[in-house]
């Protein structure tokens, strides 16, 4: 018999429903039919150790053990909630029975490896073969299961996710120490992450630096016949009277462009045409985020709820996808899937109407899909009252944007007036109006508006009309604007533009800068805070760059085609940080100096209330236990009198001293509060370094 090992459990549904066989469910996990058992994994149930449990001296942070390197194999361990998961796999693949293992994961690189890693680590003796999961229909896996591969073919997949596995923590671990112990200020460094906090701060300080310039748009009558209508002169981009920004802005050339064109006749054409407007491409997750923030949904809810939709209801394919593309079966399929679509959404008053025998541009031939496509409702009936609002409001975005593919174009009919000007500049304006409505007749908010000031679709009386008098010029004066500060949306979409992480991850690494205390919302806008700068200066902007992802790239498409290995990475890793370690280990006499200048002058901790003066830190514990917290006034007020005295803290890093005001007192009450006495010791290895592997 065949273990197929699913990498979630809706595609170890998907697969049992393909095979049609009777058969009975093992456990919650597992289920025989047929010749195979089929069970799931849970993404990656498997993860690379922290570097103590590698070698105990990598538990504290010091320059002189840095870097921190396994070049050819990291250990792992299985995650804390994934062991009944780990131990599952292991007792199915003890059944003598089995004779054979079959990798379902998807068809990337991860996909290929968080299956291959749990056979590893078990130390699986038995055949392993691959199913091809790129298409999850049911007839598409009923012939992946027909022509199995040998699963040694995908070897460099495998190798290529676990070698950038391996160099994010290489990265990770060694800036992050380095960096945190050269300035004094708790510096995660990731490859993704660093980018995200980078982005931010580069896009704030762009906006505070910028400085608007004031430019001219001419805007003049066109007569003819005795009609007329308002035109808008376009300059070339080379244009004499342009200054050096690009823009009409001096008055003197304002008047002479005026001077040039007010009050003469000049030929021009009427041009008509009829303009296609095919229906916006299925969702991918980056889009559908995008799409949902009209409704005040964030990104991170979005998320949510499209899993919900999945793995709850089964109501909508993959959700964290980048591709819109869908596999030409599902456009075969589509009349059955459009009555189950159109059923669920029965109570809504859909003003759905098919073209017959139009295809939209989405559909393309299988072999040309990611193993990813769009997000569209899968051909399931359910009942949606029972699904949470927002959860209905997803999935009807979903499902209509999937219905448009079917309902032909939308059709506008352009009306084009340009009127030729000396030295190649144009009068020009544009009329369309809408004559043949598809797909638009499901759209509740226009794809279009993406909150840019549109130009009047002004109405041009005008047919056949040859030559044109212009006059009565008018001036408007407008303002450059500075970059748009990024949505939560727009920010990941500048992840992927850059190719930094997945569907699965960016959400995730944002969400983290967040919490560090890098990024805050600004209304709906992210915005940096301080300790972002502070993050940013003392980062080198070369390790911030999407070419670090570039290069590492290059080197795991190398490692894919059996060109390099593993240890190339980890060592290209090396060499890139090799500087950077080396610089920290150099400025090590005045770490001290360093960390005292970067404190801010007062910030609240957990437990104390913390002064900077001078080269000492002053310290006032608030809390102890089940006692009364003192408050800030009191804390204040008891430094204005002195209670705190002065003592030197030698910490355990080489080389590292600190001054601090310690207060020293027995408990002793003050009203219904407590003066607390206590001493304040920094810890060198209190770093966390949960952020330094991405």
């Amino acid at each position: 018999m065949k273990l197929i090992i699913a990498e979630k459990p809706v595609l170890a549904r998907n697969i049992v429903q393909c095979i049609r066989q009777k058969g009975k469910r093992v456990n919650d996990r597992t289920y025989m039919c047929s010749d195979y058992y089929i069970t799931h994994l849970a993404g990656h149930i498997m993860e690379h150790v922290e570097p103590y449990k590698i070698n105990p001296k990598w538990a504290k942070w010091r320059l002189e053990d840095l870097p921190i390197c396994v070049c050819n194999y990291w250990p792992k361990e299985v995650k804390k909630d994934k062991q009944e998961l780990y131990d599952n796999v292991k007792s199915l693949l003890e059944l003598d029975e089995i004779d054979e293992v079959v990798n379902a994961g998807d068809m990337d690189a991860e996909g290929q490896l968080l299956v291959d890693e749990v056979l590893l680590d078990i130390g699986c003796k038995k055949k392993e073969t691959r199913l091809n999961t790129a298409d999850t229909t049911p007839e598409a896996l009923k012939k992946s299961l027909e022509s199995l591969k040998d699963n040694s073919l995908y070897r460099g997949l495998r190798d290529s996710a676990e070698a950038r596995g391996i160099a994010d923590m290489v990265h990770g671990f060694n800036l992050s120490r380095a960096k945190t112990l050269q300035t004094g200020i708790k510096i995660n460094i990731g490859r993704v992450a660093s980018f995200v906090v980078y982005s931010v701060v580069k896009r704030d300080k762009d906006i505070e630096a910028f400085a608007s310039r004031e430019f001219a748009t001419l805007f003049f009558k066109a007569f003819a016949n005795g009609k007329s209508c308002v035109v808008k002169v376009v300059l070339p981009k080379d244009d004499r009277l342009l200054d050096e920004y690009g823009y009409l802005s001096d008055p003197a050339k304002i008047e002479e462009l005026k001077s040039i064109i007010d009050g003469k006749d000049f030929s021009g054409e009427v041009k008509e045409t009829d303009v296609r407007r095919v229906p916006p491409m299925p969702f991918s997750l980056l889009t559908l985020q995008k799409h949902m923030q009209r409704f005040k949904i964030k990104p991170d809810e979005t998320l949510e709820l499209t899993q919900s939709l999945r793995d709850k209801y089964n109501l909508i394919t993959y959700n964290r996808t980048e591709h819109c593309e869908l596999p030409m079966s599902y456009y075969d399929s589509h009349d059955r899937d459009v009555r189950t679509v159109l059923a669920n959404l029965r109570d809504m008053n859909m003003a759905y109407c098919e073209e017959p025998g139009y295809k939209s541009k989405c559909f393309v031939d299988s072999d040309k899909v990611a193993e990813h496509f769009g997000i569209i409702p899968q051909n399931v009936s359910a009942d949606l009252s029972q699904l949470t609002d927002m959860e209905h409001l997803c999935y009807c975005e979903i499902a209509k944007r999937y219905l448009m593919q079917f309902m032909g174009d939308d059709v506008d009919h352009r009306k084009t007036l340009t009127i030729d000007l000396p030295e190649g500049r144009i009068a020009k304006v544009c009329q369309t109006v809408l004559v043949e409505r598809g797909w638009s007749r499901l759209e509740s908010l226009s794809d279009e508006d993406d909150g840019e000031e549109k130009e009047e679709n002004v109405e041009i009386p005008f047919t056949d009309e040859k030559e044109f008098l212009l006059s009565d010029c008018r001036v408007k004066m407008s303002k450059t604007k500075p970059p748009k500060r990024f949505t939560l949306a727009d920010l990941l979409a500048h992840l992927k533009k850059n190719g930094l992480g997945t569907p699965a991850t960016r959400d995730a690494i944002v969400k983290r800068q967040f919490e560090s205390g890098y990024l805050i919302m600004s209304g709906k806008f992210v915005a940096s805070t301080p300790l972002a700068h502070r993050y940013v200066e003392n980062v080198p902007e070369e390790i911030m760059s999407p070419e670090v992802t570039r290069k590492w790239e290059n080197i795991q498409e190398r490692i894919e085609n059996g060109e390099a290995s593993i240890e190339t990475l980890v060592k290209s890793v090396l060499e890139s940080i090799d500087p950077i370690i080396k610089g920290a280990k150099a400025d090590s006499e005045t770490i001290r100096e360093n960390r005292m200048k970067l404190l801010p002058p007062f910030w609240k901790g957990e437990n104390s209330y913390n002064y900077r003066d001078g080269d000492f830190i002053k310290v006032i514990y608030r809390k102890s236990g089940i006692f009364h917290k003192i408050t800030e006034a009191q804390a204040r007020k008891l430094l204005e009198k002195g209670a705190a005295t002065k003592a030197n803290l030698f910490s355990t890093c080489k080389n590292e001293v600190f001054k601090a005001d310690v207060t020293v007192r027995e408990w002793r009450k003050s009203g219904k509060f407590l003066v607390p006495e206590i001493d304040y010791v920094i810890a060198e290895d209190a770093h966390s370094e949960s952020d330094s592997k991405k």
